[in-house]
């Protein structure tokens, strides 16, 4: 193995960006999604989003019962 540096011009010509392809040239599309979801999501989880109160239950926060409006009579 050479320890001598390369300049910047033989640096281009081993990773020219045109050499570069991309390794999945298109975005996962909804079927795909559903897949990988049910793959590692449990069925309760997989369209779920957590709620604030289950956020604060986790890190062992206090979760203040929510005030009910009084009654107008």
């Amino acid at each position: 193995m050479s320890k001598e540096k390369m300049s910047s011009n033989e640096n281009e010509k081993y990773y020219s960006g045109e050499e570069l392809t991309d390794s999945h040239p298109s975005d996962p599309n909804d079927s795909e999604l559903k897949k990988i979801k049910s793959m590692y999501l449990p069925d309760s989880k997989a369209d779920h989003a957590p709620s604030e109160k289950s956020i604060e239950d986790a890190n062992d926060l206090e979760h203040p019962e929510p005030v009910k409006p009084k009654s107008l009579i």
